[in-house]
């Protein structure tokens, strides 16, 4: 499962907000990150990662993202803009025959960087302030992940439930899971919704949260440079 916003679900002017903050977040950061090589080739490495483990997890219940992973080692900026990158990649991908489609996700590429960042930006933070409590680096970004998801991922429903928004619009599944997604949608309040989705959204935050800790110390230990580990 994961957090995606169709073109044509929410109003214009998220889609244009969403846009100018994308814009501008872009022009800041580019001020101000690290444009060393390594960060570069690290960025690079990270895209192509993350396409691989989605669409190796996509069909499982868990459809894993590497996220909170991202955010972790390339920090803030660059996390920013590989988010913005995948948005472009997806766009492309997925929608680029019809023009129709195109054009309205395209418009949507602004808030669906934000949002697929954000969990990137709390997986950060998380990790900053873990950072004083432990020494371990497979416990310490595990749990920076599992926390900034459980932030993430239930800030987002409450969210929708605040709007009076039916989470099914956003909140997406894999398609394999046909008849999990027919119950749901036949018992389609926001209580439900929550009840019946909660032990796959479990399972991906914990998934999530070990793989996050594996690939963090095979990152520490076998890392050539130290201008790539998160400072």
């Amino acid at each position: 499962m994961h957090i995606h916003i169709h073109g044509g679900i929410v109003p214009v002017l998220p889609l244009i907000i969403g846009w100018i903050v994308v814009l501008a977040l872009s022009v800041l950061f580019y001020k101000r990150m690290d444009k060393t090589r390594e960060k570069l080739f690290l960025a690079f490495i990270f895209c192509a990662l993350i396409l691989v483990v989605m669409f190796l997890f996509f069909y499982s219940p868990a459809h894993l993202l590497l996220i909170p992973l991202l955010g972790i080692i390339l920090g803030l900026e660059w996390s920013f803009f590989v988010a913005l990158f995948l948005n472009i990649i997806f766009l492309f991908t997925a929608f680029f025959p019809e023009i129709n489609t195109f054009s309205k996700e395209f418009a949507a590429v602004g808030l669906n960087t934000l949002i697929l960042w954000a969990l990137a930006f709390l997986a950060f933070y998380s990790f900053k302030f873990l950072n004083r409590f432990f020494m371990n680096n497979f416990i310490h970004s595990c749990l920076a992940a599992v926390i900034a998801s459980i932030i993430y991922y239930f800030t987002f429903l409450f969210l929708t439930f605040v709007a009076g928004l039916n989470p099914e619009g956003f909140i997406h599944f894999s398609d394999r899971l046909l008849g999990f997604l027919e119950i749901i949608k036949a018992n389609s309040s926001y209580y439900n919704f929550l009840k019946l989705s909660f032990p796959l959204l479990l399972i991906k935050i914990i998934t999530e949260g070990v793989l996050t800790g594996i690939l963090f110390v095979l990152f520490k230990r076998y890392s050539v440079s130290k201008k790539m580990l998160p400072q």
